[in-house]
């Protein structure tokens, strides 16, 4: 039996121990696909943001910010031979590092919670590409990896541009393009390419899902 690994969902990078940043990712991409191929008899993990919406089939585990997200996609596939690693989890490119508060500089860690009633500043650290390192983490060192891209109100260049990065490297097998624009409640608008071309344009989740399990069992 295959065995997939979805990562899903938004990071929290925390400020203090009560705030912290994240984005708008529900989780229901990730959900959607854990119980899809769950349903055609695969063995799926999930990897899911803290209190995203997450697949009631598959078997979860949960993380909360960039450093814990990184730490658990190595032991899951550092400990186990996965195939498939779909990885649709909204991570935050920077995490807090320090605040300035009224002038004077801290550590994030040095809060419990940043004072109310003050003027603060806050500064960033750039995080590594965690999409680029799951081949490396990977027992299994021929593991399939795909990409999601979302762009918001992109033209047709800076899509496919953004689509390009993801191939830079040789770290992601398949990429899966959505546009804000093309989602909403009734539709789920996407393509889906590889290294070479556009494989598929689709328009909802569940032509979504078929088209990467035709793809994937090309592959087998």
């Amino acid at each position: 039996m295959n065995k997939i690994l979805i990562i899903s969902g938004p990071t929290r990078e925390y400020i203090d121990n009560i705030r912290f940043i994240s984005n708008i990712s529900s989780g229901k991409t990730g959900s959607f696909l854990a119980d899809f191929f769950a349903e055609q008899d695969y063995e799926v993990s999930q990897l899911y943001g803290l209190n995203s919406i997450h697949s009631k089939i598959a078997k979860n585990y949960s993380f909360t910010d960039f450093q814990d997200l990184r730490e658990k996609i190595q032991d899951i596939l550092g400990q186990s031979n996965y195939d498939l690693v779909i990885m649709c989890a909204a991570v935050s490119d920077y995490t807090p590092s320090s605040a300035i508060v009224d002038g004077k500089n801290f550590s994030i860690k040095e809060f419990d919670k940043i004072p109310s009633g003050k003027d603060f500043e806050l500064k960033f650290k750039k995080n590594p590409k965690l999409i680029q390192l799951l081949k490396e983490f990977s027992q299994n060192k021929e593991i399939k990896v795909v990409g999601f891209k979302l762009t918001s109100n992109a033209s047709e260049v800076e899509a496919q541009e953004a689509v390009r990065k993801l191939f830079l490297d040789g770290h992601v097998d398949y990429v899966v393009h959505n546009d804000l624009s093309d989602i909403s409640n009734e539709n789920h608008m996407g393509r889906i390419f590889d290294r070479d071309k556009m494989k598929c344009v689709f328009e909802s989740k569940i032509a979504m899902a078929k088209n990467l399990l035709k793809l994937w069992e090309k592959q087998k």
